[in-house]
């Protein structure tokens, strides 16, 4: 094949023939002289014979170092060609054992694709079998119970990883297709409470429906169905709208507890006191009522904040009060949620206030804070209020281990949109449910003063019943 064979060998072939042409031309000198000595062995040599015998000694010497050369050039070019052979049926050796390898590796990827033990079953004779195997590892619907019996059983004698793979693989084909499924449920059932929000929004529209029942344009069980998708989908928005409402308390309260510190005077009360003012605020839109009072008792710290605890864990008996829950401990230990409305009565009709509130307790060596965070609404009017109640009881001085002071500190101030509280509409409004909340509020700690005055004078009866 002269295609494999390397440029080099082009220029070995050239070396030896210009080798052999000087090869040859010394050994006709040789030769020439050979031939002249036998010739004339009888007859006398003549000075130019003599000088023409003696001149070739030189051009002998050149020829030997010419034939030494060539046979240098020979062997070097013949070493040179040999060498690219060897190097070259090498090359062809690796090539065919490579070929063989391929073919080794076709046959066994052939192998692979055909499961031996089909073939050996139809070499014994099990064709059915066979079939039945392939069947189920190749088939993508096939019944799960069937392919776990015959991947436990002796129908199939395929390898058990491989069985097993195909058992896992089917798994995860019918995992998928549940989660397919699932997802498809789930993108329904959003849109479905993405349009309840809508006509949750729209109520006047289910009214307009319900109107046009009357001249046949919906069917009243159709309109019914959509007043309880309508209440349902409303239940879920008041029930988020509360959460994000509590969560805001929550924060509220936290800030409330920081400032704890500087809502009373240093100087401890030492009578029974309720009073209420009204007074500026600077995160408060117009007037801010207060209500603050003081209530010493003969009691210790523990066994007044105890009493108060358990006075604003109980729902109230104000019957325009009604209770929609009351949570304890749902956020955070030592807390409270309650979600209640408050029908305020008045000669034009009633308005409705909605209330979220939020409660936390914090005990000190020296002192227990309970603070109390409540946002009101009235949804009608596009109002709403705010209140904020610190109570601080904390012992005292005279008598740090059987006596205490229990103090509340109450605000009510109006925070509806910018400018409600100078629109003429709503200021009337606004002035009488500041009055009614307020004065609702104040009979309420008059009435935590009475249950701290009960619990110091059965402490006192105790002490003196002791004492006899």
């Amino acid at each position: 094949m002269s295609f494999l064979e390397p440029e080099d060998d082009v220029e070995a072939t050239l070396a030896d023939a210009l080798a052999f042409i000087d090869a040859y031309a010394g050994d006709d000198g040789d030769a020439e002289a050979v031939r002249c000595d036998c010739g004339d062995a009888k007859r006398p040599l003549t000075h130019q014979e003599r000088r023409r015998i003696k001149k070739p000694k030189k051009n002998r010497n050149k020829t030997d170092d010419t034939k030494s050369t060539g046979h240098d050039a020979l062997c070097y070019s013949t070493q040179l060609q040999q060498r690219k052979k060897a190097e070259l049926q090498a090359l062809r050796d690796e090539a065919v054992d490579l070929e063989a390898q391929v073919k080794q590796l076709h046959q066994r990827r052939q192998r692979q694709r055909r499961p031996p033990n089909c073939r050996a079953r139809k070499e014994n004779g099990f064709a059915a079998s066979a079939t039945t195997c392939t069947t189920l590892c190749t088939t993508s619907d096939v019944d799960m119970e069937r392919m776990a019996a015959l991947s436990t059983g002796g129908e199939c004698n395929s390898p058990a990883w491989f069985k097993q793979v195909v058992v896992e693989f089917h798994r995860r084909q019918q995992s998928e297709q549940l989660n397919g499924k699932l997802k498809e449920i789930w993108a329904r059932q959003a849109k479905v409470n993405g349009s309840l929000q809508h006509l949750l929004q729209k109520r006047s529209l289910l009214y307009v429906r319900a109107g046009a029942t009357q001249f046949g344009y919906l069917n009243p069980s159709m309109t019914d169905q959509l007043r309880e998708a309508a209440g349902a989908a409303a239940e879920v928005s008041v029930e988020d709208e509360t959460m994000s409402i509590i969560a805001q308390l929550e924060k509220s309260v936290d800030r409330l507890y920081l400032a704890s510190n500087s809502v009373f005077d240093a100087e401890e009360p030492t009578t029974i006191s309720c009073s209420t003012n009204v007074k500026r605020s600077s995160d408060a839109q117009g007037n801010c009522i207060e209500i603050v009072t003081t209530t010493p008792v003969s009691c210790a710290l523990q066994d007044a904040a105890a009493v108060v605890w358990k006075d604003l864990n109980v729902k109230g008996p104000d019957p325009e009060r009604i209770y929609r829950f009351v949570r304890p401990d749902s956020v955070k230990p030592d807390s409270l949620e309650k979600n209640f409305m408050v029908a305020l009565h008045n000669k034009a009709g009633v308005l409705k206030v909605d209330g979220t509130q939020f409660l936390r307790k914090f005990e000190e060596p020296d002192r227990v804070v309970l603070i109390k965070a409540n946002v009101l609404r009235l949804p009608n009017h596009g109002m709403r209020f705010r209140d904020r109640t610190w109570i601080i009881i904390s012992r005292s001085k005279l008598n740090p281990a059987h006596a205490s002071v229990a103090r509340t500190c109450y605000q009510l101030y109006a925070d509806g949109p910018e400018g409600c509280s100078v629109r003429e509409d709503v200021a009337p409004i606004r002035d009488y449910v500041l009055s009614s909340l307020s004065g609702k509020v104040r009979q309420d700690h008059q009435m935590l003063q009475n249950l701290l005055i009960e619990e110091d004078r059965r402490a006192a009866s105790i002490t003196v019943s002791l004492t006899v």
